[in-house]
């Protein structure tokens, strides 16, 4: 695997560039944001990305939108830096009418994750009034292909998240 440090201010346009970069190469890619200026990851932002093999995204990132890693085969290593401030993560899918959506990270067939601050998860409002995704038992790793080893750093506080893990048979 090849690694990319990507630091200073990126951009939505940037994640296009990135994209198109990753699915033109033959090898597989890490990307590390660490040093990196940007707080959200747009919808769609890796889709399709197979050669994404892992990515740190820094704590100064609030949300990831859906969608995002939709298609990320490869994807084995996220690293979600710690931070005190909440991560807000999109969804993979949602299916009307169903009892929730596919996780964000469920093609991705993770080996490791570092949890390093709270997450929540973004609406379903826009697709069911009724649908709530905590109720429902959310979690946007659910349905990963794999088993994966999770490592739970210093700031997350919110028992939820580690029973939403282990919920789903991914701890």
């Amino acid at each position: 695997d090849n690694s990319v440090h990507i630091t200073g201010t990126v951009t939505l346009d940037d994640f296009a560039n990135i994209n198109t970069a990753i699915k033109s190469i033959n090898v597989g890619v890490s990307l590390d944001f660490s040093d990196a200026n940007f707080t959200k990851i747009p919808e769609n932002a890796f889709k399709d990305c197979k050669r994404l093999t892992g990515i740190v995204i820094p704590a100064c990132v609030t949300s990831i939108g859906n969608f995002a890693f939709n298609g990320c085969t490869g994807l084995k290593t996220l690293v979600l830096e710690d931070g005190e401030k909440i991560l807000t993560l999109g969804y993979n899918d949602y299916e009307k009418n169903s009892s929730g959506g596919d996780g964000l990270f469920r093609d991705c067939p993770l080996q490791i994750l570092y949890l390093g601050r709270n997450i929540e998860y973004a609406d379903y409002a826009e697709y069911s009034p009724e649908a709530n995704h905590v109720y429902y038992g959310y979690s946007a790793f659910a349905r990963i292909p794999t088993e994966f080893m999770v490592t739970i750093g210093k700031y997350v506080t919110r028992n939820c998240i580690n029973y939403r893990l282990r919920r789903n048979k991914y701890w």
